[in-house]
């Protein structure tokens, strides 16, 4: 999968150029490992839910699973490997991220919502 170098996000341009100017391989985004960018699916959840998705670690060793935090909750871990060229590639697809992204979301509006009745 290629975007054209007009459709990239900045931040993808200024990657490629720091990765270029240090002498190393080829920049590419995380993806899913159907291919899929990471940033277009989770661009569109966050403007379909109204949230906020953050990938990291809180000690970070590689190989070691991250983490997905929704609107600042730590909500489920995510495997992830580095391909050859070095770039991220997370051990699940983009289908079953948003699935689990959304049983997240349903279950904590439901906890949410029940939690204030008496």
């Amino acid at each position: 999968m290629t975007d054209s170098e007009k459709d990239r996000p900045d931040w993808w341009l200024t990657n490629e150029r720091i990765k270029s100017q240090l002498g190393l391989p080829k920049y590419d985004p995380p993806k899913f490992a159907d291919e899929t960018y990471v940033y277009k699916i989770v661009d569109r959840i966050e403007r379909e839910r109204d949230c906020s998705i953050q990938f990291g670690a809180i000690n970070p060793r590689y190989p070691d699973d991250w983490y997905v935090w929704i609107d600042g909750e730590q909500a489920f871990s995510i495997g992830r490997q580095r391909t050859i060229d070095a770039n991220t590639m997370y051990k699940m697809t983009a289908e079953e991220f948003c699935t689990t992204v959304e049983t997240y979301v349903e279950t904590e509006e439901s906890d949410s919502s029940g939690s204030g009745s008496s």
